[in-house]
């Protein structure tokens, strides 16, 4: 939602797209990476561990 409104701010102040689209790109990014990959990596990681070193305190 924040990145959202930043982009959404860039637009309304500036009312140029490359400026919004320059200021999208490490916004998508970070979505990318922590809304797709993340939790995919995270999953991933706990199948191969198993649960029972989530529940150990190592």
């Amino acid at each position: 939602m924040t990145g959202s409104v930043i982009l959404l701010s860039i637009w309304v102040v500036f009312k140029t797209i490359w400026i919004t689209l320059l200021a999208a790109m490490p916004i998508m990014l970070w979505w990318t990476y922590f809304l797709l990959i993340w939790p995919e990596l995270i999953k991933s990681s706990v199948m191969s561990e198993g649960t029972a070193s989530i529940l150990r305190n190592d």
